[in-house]
């Protein structure tokens, strides 16, 4: 499978992916929607943790997009739309009010919905991230029995202690495990001293960034999704496949960078990803390769980082569409 076929897959939800690191085949991906997908040089045993390296083979779960769902239009729910939108979420507000639930309330939102909670929620985006703010617990215990029969990525709701308590209480008579009503976080955000709606709003905002940072899916950015659909010239893909010692980014972060000039995504930014930049726009229309880039001391003083880790980038030429590729 090419690149351009995989952004057309990821529309359609989280995928596994295989990317090969060596011999022949560097470069090649193999796409799944389970682990018992894979054959040939992509079925390798599956690492504990992703994204990894596995017998010359880099594994990975991957998104193209993180979806922040919002259940209440209230105080709370702008900041939080406002903040999730600068964080790179795609927001969607649900209240049954018209009054909370309109495009000039939540400008920021991709999706605003005016509609009673359970038909909102009818159908739920897996790896979703969700923030339960309703007027009521009522609403809250509704929203969050349906939540509750998906994965999703995060899951807050908030409340004081007594309400919290009479919601979970609902869950378990309801049949929900003490497992599944752990992962939930409530009260909601982290405990920085929050008491304004915005305070409030960035303590969500950095419980979101907290769980989400050790969640084993790599992001496919939207803006590289669109280029490689839309951009018919030729590209090159970095995408880093192994971090040792501190560095900016991870495993699994990407670059996009086009014929015509253009940069997309991010490997961690600062002068090594200049120097990536630079060798991709030299790879245009060549080869698969690996290049390890030193973050302290050496050649790493030299380009202005001094992390004191490596990273090593896999550099995937992309070939320029022709009319019959659709």
């Amino acid at each position: 499978m090419e690149l351009r076929e995989l952004a057309e897959q990821l529309s359609g939800g989280s995928l596994y992916v295989r990317t090969a690191l060596a011999g022949a085949h560097m470069g090649q991906i193999a796409v799944g929607k389970t682990e018992e997908d894979f054959a040939g040089w992509a079925r390798v045993a599956p690492p504990e943790r992703l994204p990894a390296t596995v017998s010359g083979v880099f594994c990975e779960r991957m998104s193209s997009r993180r979806e922040l769902i919002l259940c209440g239009g209230g105080h709370i729910s702008k900041p939080v739309c406002a903040l999730g939108h600068m964080l790179g979420y795609a927001v969607t507000v649900i209240d049954d009010r018209p009054e909370f639930a309109n495009r000039a309330r939540f400008p920021q939102a991709q999706r605003v919905l005016c509609l009673p909670f359970a038909q909102a929620l009818a159908e739920l985006p897996a790896d979703a991230s969700y923030v339960i703010v309703t007027r009521g617990h009522q609403d809250d215990a509704a929203c969050l029995a349906r939540i509750l029969q998906v994965p999703f990525a995060y899951c807050g709701m908030i409340g004081s202690k007594t309400k919290v308590a009479a919601v979970m209480q609902r869950m378990r008579a309801l049949g929900y495990t003490q497992r599944q009503l752990d992962a939930v976080h409530s009260p909601i955000g982290l405990k920085i001293g929050a008491h304004t709606p915005e305070e409030i709003a960035v303590s969500i905002a950095a419980e979101l960034i907290a769980v989400n940072s050790v969640r084993e899916t790599s992001l496919f950015p939207d803006d590289i999704v669109q280029q490689l659909r839309h951009n018919a010239g030729r590209m090159v893909m970095a995408a880093i496949v192994r971090r040792e010692g501190s560095a900016p980014r991870g495993a699994g972060a990407r670059m996009l960078v086009t014929e015509d000039g253009g940069c997309f995504g991010t490997i961690g930014g600062g002068s090594v990803e200049h120097a990536a930049q630079a060798r991709a726009r030299a790879l245009m229309g060549g080869a698969p390769e690996l290049q390890q880039y030193e973050l302290g001391g050496g050649e790493a003083s030299h380009l202005g980082m001094v992390c004191g880790g490596r990273v090593t980038v896999l550099f995937t030429p992309i070939a320029a569409r022709t009319e019959g590729d659709g």
